[in-house]
């Protein structure tokens, strides 16, 4: 997603010639244009075009936000990337931070950009929580208590993930910690809980590994499968699966998950539904 900006904006992004506002924020500035600002977010429409002090300075102050995720924003706003591209990068907490100044600076196009960024392509942050690790819980913790419950963006697709991952998080030795966390975030407890019982009486999908027949529950359909993993997990095979995971061939229809219980055991194996 592009802010309103035209492309050629880049150059022109933190240099003082052109410049018309400096904007402060934590131990930073930016050089800015309020055209750039107005056209791109109605926080700064409002405060520069509007009945307020700001409209006539030549330097705003900018205080309560994140320094390193203000400074995304305005990379955005002037077409680079809100944060630069890292490789293999398994951490949500700082994309978190930015799409919470897009919230309050109103800037809806970053705010999609965000979530492109965490849930499209590549993203090796996803097998990063496979346990609810100190970047999950904070990221969780952060959208839940400074983005609005009626947000339709990243606070449904985090919590949709939660619900996928629950059964793992509540299993392993980080139970109390997950536990901890929903007592603290009653929002997204509901919207975890909401999502686990939209899907329980949907059709599962079971992957078989070609190699060892392992088999792995998937709470989603296979075209919803995100292959966040490439290897098997069974101990002793650990073959790369990649290729096998995107093969219809080695995935089989369930019966309703409603019909299953909580705590079935991945290598477990049931009768095959006769219509799949």
């Amino acid at each position: 997603m592009e802010s309103s900006t035209s492309p050629a904006a880049s150059r022109y992004f933190n240099q003082p010639g052109l410049s018309d506002i400096t904007l402060k924020f934590g131990h930073q500035q930016v050089y800015a244009h309020r055209y750039a600002l107005c056209v791109n977010s109605e926080y700064f429409r409002k405060l520069l075009v509007g009945d307020f002090a700001e409209k006539e300075r030549k330097e705003i102050t900018l205080v309560d936000d994140d320094g390193d995720a203000m400074l995304a924003m305005l990379r955005h706003i002037y077409q680079l990337p809100y944060l630069p591209a890292i490789e293999g990068e398994t951490t949500a907490l700082p994309h978190a931070r930015v799409y919470v100044v897009a919230e309050k600076y109103g800037q809806v196009d970053l705010k999609a950009a965000v979530l492109e960024r965490l849930f499209t392509g590549k993203t090796p942050w996803k097998a990063a929580w496979r346990s609810l690790t100190s970047d999950a819980d904070d990221t969780l913790r952060v959208i839940s208590s400074q983005i609005p419950a009626e947000d339709n963006l990243l606070r449904p697709a985090l919590a949709k993930f939660c619900a996928e991952k629950m059964g793992k998080w509540a299993s392993d030795k980080g139970k109390l910690a997950f536990k901890r966390l929903l007592a603290d975030t009653p929002d997204l407890a509901a919207e975890v809980l909401y999502n686990v019982a939209q899907s329980l009486n949907a059709t599962i999908k079971v992957f078989s590994c070609p190699f060892c027949q392992f088999q792995r529950i998937e709470f989603t359909r296979v075209d919803d499968f995100d292959h966040e993993l490439g290897l098997c997990e069974f101990p002793n095979c650990n073959k790369d699966i990649t290729y096998a995971l995107a093969d219809r061939r080695n995935w089989a229809t369930y019966q309703e998950r409603s019909d299953l219980e909580c705590d079935v055991p991945l290598t477990a194996r049931y009768e095959a539904n006769a219509s799949d």
